[in-house]
């Protein structure tokens, strides 16, 4: 992991902010400052791709598989005759392969005071990890405390120059691993758990509309691997070896995006929407996007039990109708 610090001055109207450039960084620190809520501050790192010539290092043999998935969705793009960019949106799905702890390159931006929030509740979250072990697999575990580890000694060691207020020491959890019991509710404000992918988790956590913490899936005190199948083959012959190359990934200790999690998401309606909107527009193409699935699933279950203070339930029903 390297990390690069630059002071920006007067951007967006603001003083004093930072843009930390972090290049060969595990996914997951990524995904985890995304969920921080600092709004509109993260930046993906398909940004640097033209800069340095990579978005994400893989191991050989993941980068075998996912070569294998690029070349399969292409050819099935064409079969259903799609545009250009269509077959671009589709063939990306061969991306739910990568592992969340495989490196990749992003841009945060934030002030110094926030970073070191941040750095100060992760280690917080170092101190009692071996508590987690109940909360995900053991070696996801130690995956994570060593990314985590290596994150907050690097940021130690960058410029964080002058001393600077000591953090809230009530703020102790790290917003996407948060993991508090949390109540099913729809209205004004609302909040739904649902099984969904590391990428879907990552791609939304980027968006900033809502917030979302994850856990993994469990049933009988035993953790369960599952994973999310591209509408492309879900009912084709490939699906069964999609699976099975995803479930060869997890044996040999690389979680891949794919693989399926809880998804705890929280929010407003007016956010919901929003939500909705940028999923829509995403790579101009819906038909195989988890994300806008997401959103029509999640209005599904929540339409005939609409209870919006202030507002007309009609209007908002409407309009969200309308929408989806």
């Amino acid at each position: 992991m390297y990390v690069r610090v630059n002071m920006l001055l007067n951007w967006s109207d603001e003083v004093n902010l930072v843009e930390y450039r972090f290049n060969d960084t595990p996914f997951i620190i990524g995904t985890i400052l995304a969920s921080e809520p600092i709004r509109g501050r993260f930046y993906s790192g398909k940004i640097l791709h033209e800069y340095n010539g990579g978005f994400i290092r893989m191991k050989p043999e993941v980068e075998e598989l996912v070569s294998k998935w690029h070349d399969i969705f292409i050819s099935l793009a064409d079969q259903y005759g799609l545009s250009a960019q269509e077959k671009l949106s589709i063939a990306e799905e061969s991306e739910y392969l990568m592992p969340v702890f495989s490196e990749r390159n992003f841009i945060f931006v934030c002030t110094r005071l926030e970073m070191k929030q941040i750095v100060h509740k992760i280690e917080l979250f170092l101190k009692s990890a071996d508590s987690l072990k109940t909360k995900m697999p053991e070696d996801f575990l130690e995956q994570l405390k060593s990314a985590l580890g290596e994150f907050v000694c690097k940021m130690k060691g960058a410029q964080m120059q002058s001393p600077l207020p000591v953090p809230d020491e009530g703020a102790r959890d790290i917003s996407l691993l948060a993991w508090r019991e949390r109540k099913d509710e729809w209205g004004e404000t609302y909040c739904t758990t649902y099984p969904a992918s590391f990428r879907f988790l990552d791609l939304s956590a980027q968006d900033c509309l809502v917030s979302y913490e994850f856990s993994f899936i469990r049933e009988n005190d035993n953790f369960v691997t599952k994973f999310h199948i591209p509408d492309i083959i879900r009912s084709s012959k490939f699906a069964e070896a999609w699976c099975e190359d995803l479930n060869s990934l997890v044996q040999m200790g690389c979680y891949p995006q794919g693989m399926l999690i809880n998804v705890c998401e929280r929010g407003t309606l007016d956010e919901f929407i929003k939500q909705y909107n940028a999923a829509r527009r995403l790579n101009g193409y819906q038909l195989y996007n988890e994300k806008t699935s997401q959103a029509i699933n999640t209005w599904s279950r929540y339409s005939n039990r609409a209870f919006i203070e202030g507002r007309a339930t009609e209007d908002v029903v409407d309009e969200l109708s309308n929408l989806l």
